[in-house]
Formats: C-alpha cells, structure tokens, sequence
C-alpha cells in the first residue's frame, strides 16, 4: 500500500441501515487532509435539527450539478484505499438502496491528489462504465483490506479483475485503458476541490452543502443531515 500523503482526523462513527439489517459503527477515524479533535459519540436515532455552519458548511461558491427539478443530488465522497470507507460500504450499500426517490445517489472516488491512488479511480469509474458496479464494489474493498492485495498499479488491478468471474467476457480492460477516463478523473479531482472535501467518508448535497462526521458528531447524524438537506433541495424548501 503506498504510504498515505495525508493526515488522519478521528471521528466516532455511529451508523445504522434501517430495520432488521441495522449496523453500528464506532471508534472509526476518517481518512483526511487535516488532523480534527475527535467527534463526540452522537446517539443513533437522535433528531437532525442540523444548524448551518456548525452540523455542515454551506459553498461559498455553488457547485453545478445535473439534477432535474423536483430532485437533488447527494454524493459519496469515498477512497477504496480508505479503510473507513471500507467498514462503511456495507451500510452505505443497504442506505442507498433505500434511499428516497427524490435524492439523485453518486459516489465519487477521492485520491486527495495522491498519484498512487489514480488506478483505484479508474477501477471506479471503469466497473460503472460496463455496469458491474453494483456486483464488484465490495468486492474491490475486500480485496484491499480483507485480502490485502496491493492493488496500487494498472497492472495489479488488471491482473485481479482477470481473475475476477463476474468480470470475465466483460470490457473492463477497454474501460480501464479507455479515452475518456482521463477527463472523468479530472471531474472527479474537480468536484472534490469544489465541495472543499476535507475527508473522506463524507457528503456533499445538491452543489450547496458540504457535511461529514466531525462536523455532525456522527456519521450517522452527518448521513441524516445530508439526506434532509437533500429532500428539502428536491422539495424547493432549502
């Protein structure tokens, strides 16, 4: 794994998918560009009431986004390389899968300008571009830090997914290596600065609002905030 080019910010994670497939997640340091004092536990359930400037920052500057009238975007900021990410995939996986109808769902892969962590935004951007994102994606987080394959080269990656059978006939070689990938890394790169993204995991909703677990107090809570954010932005009443 190559050697991290940021600092670590401590934040204490609780997390819970709905129902029965309820997940908590605690004692998790996120992955960031400046170090923050630790995040006080925040109670799963507890009431958003998210005040501006303290529970999430509002851009200065508004990001352009693609959501059509009655919907807003909410989006992942998230590394593979991360291993915060990597515990909180699972539940993110089961919140997106229920998340509300109105909220446009994106995920962004962060490399914080790190050369070494390019080819896992590629390996991203590829597994969507031929549609085994929703097969592959914690199968490349388990790869990374359950089985703890150096995945940190083109040619590292493109010797797993030839192993991979979900990925076999697939054009993922194409996709990988392909024309456009070097302006979606870009775009990528871009809207991370433009959210003004200190760390990952972390959230950034409908151009405006930038919000993650050491300003929420929880990840849960930062989660919850985005979403009502979000819900308000779809509705007109932000």
């Amino acid at each position: 794994m190559p050697k991290s080019t940021m600092n670590r910010r401590d934040f204490t994670l609780f997390l819970a998918a709905g129902g029965s497939a309820s997940v908590l997640l605690t004692g998790l340091a996120g992955c960031g560009k400046k170090e923050a004092a630790p995040a006080a536990p925040g109670p799963t359930g507890a009431p958003v009431n998210p005040v501006a400037g303290i529970d999430y920052r509002v851009l200065k500057k508004p990001v352009a986004t693609e959501a059509p009238k009655g919907k807003a975007e909410l989006i992942e900021f998230f590394g593979y390389w991360c291993p915060h990410c990597n515990t909180l995939a699972p539940t993110m996986e089961t919140w997106r899968k229920q998340a509300p109808a109105e909220i446009l769902f994106s995920m962004v892969p962060v490399s914080f300008g790190d050369p070494a962590r390019e080819p896992l935004q590629r390996m991203y951007f590829a597994l969507r571009d031929i549609g085994k994102l929703d097969a592959m994606h914690l199968k490349v987080f388990d790869a990374l830090h359950k089985e703890k394959l150096p995945l940190f080269t083109q040619q590292a990656i493109l010797d797993w997914a030839g192993k991979q059978p979900e990925l076999a006939g697939s054009p993922f070689v194409q996709a990988y290596n392909s024309f456009s990938m070097g302006a979606q890394i870009g775009r990528a790169n871009q809207v991370t600065d433009a959210y003004e993204v200190d760390g990952v995991p972390s959230f950034g909703v409908a151009g405006k609002y930038y919000c993650d677990g050491v300003m929420a107090k929880s990840l849960d809570r930062a989660l919850q905030i985005a979403t009502l954010l979000a819900q308000k932005e779809a509705k007109g009443q932000a």
